[in-house]
């Protein structure tokens, strides 16, 4: 099992011209984050802004356009002015979603275009302290003796955390119960407070809250383990079901 957290940038195509272009930037870049405050995109825009500054001269400005998965966002992006000056934020969410929404107002390959990719992390599974199963195969083990108890927050229907916890539900043979969440911030949030037993993380999101001991990481989505914190090797998901 691998299911890795990308986030990119794309600008808006349709119908860009390059008069501009000795000159730009010339006026502030308007970056809309589809996801809430919190998430793994709005930490990576956040990060970039003071280099953006710092290299070109002009602000980033980070606009959060939360909802339906990143699709409120991506149209809001897709419908403005294609002068170079509106950036998408996105995420892997955006290669799930024509295979699973019938029609989406924006058409992904012709209103945009990529920039770049600006961050590749593997996701932390975590779970609320209350969680008796101190390790994945323990995890795996209460689930199947107790098929839909274990629930797990996602950022929403469709969503890459959504997609992780039905991967494993599939791979391992187990049966959670998805509580689906208005972004990722949101749904680490719920685990915070107990509302559920678990969610799937963005490396930059749940690690704060590991290190507090406010949540339990068990184990990583990556192909490795995670050196991100010394001394926590996270075992890989997909040694546990293999």
């Amino acid at each position: 099992m691998r299911t890795i957290f990308l986030c990119s940038i794309a600008l808006v195509l349709s119908g860009v011209t390059c008069t501009h272009a000795q000159n730009y930037p010339a006026k502030p870049i308007r970056v809309i984050d589809a996801y809430p405050p919190g998430g793994g995109t709005d930490i990576v825009a956040r990060t970039i802004a003071p280099k953006f500054l710092e290299s070109q001269g002009q602000s980033w400005v980070v606009d959060s356009r939360a909802g339906a998965q990143g699709i409120i966002g991506a149209e809001i992006a897709a419908k403005s002015p294609p002068d170079g000056y509106t950036l998408l934020m996105y995420t892997t969410n955006f290669t799930i979603h024509p295979s699973i929404y019938k029609s989406l107002p924006y058409d992904f390959l012709q209103a945009f275009s990529p920039v770049t990719q600006t961050s590749s992390v593997p996701m932390i599974l975590i779970v609320h302290p209350s969680v008796p199963a101190r390790s994945i195969k323990e995890l795996l083990t209460e689930a199947r003796s107790k098929p839909g108890r274990i629930n797990y927050a996602s950022s929403g229907f469709g969503g890459i955390t959504h997609m992780a916890g039905e991967l494993l539900d599939n791979l391992a043979n187990v049966k959670m119960t998805h509580i689906p969440y208005k972004g990722g911030a949101p749904s680490v949030a719920a685990t915070l407070g107990g509302e559920v037993d678990l969610t799937f993380a963005a490396t930059p999101v749940g690690i704060p809250h590991i290190r507090s001991g406010r949540v339990r990481a068990l184990a990583v989505s990556s192909a490795t383990r995670s050196a991100v914190i010394p001394g926590e090797a996270w075992i890989v998901i997909a040694s546990a079901i293999s």
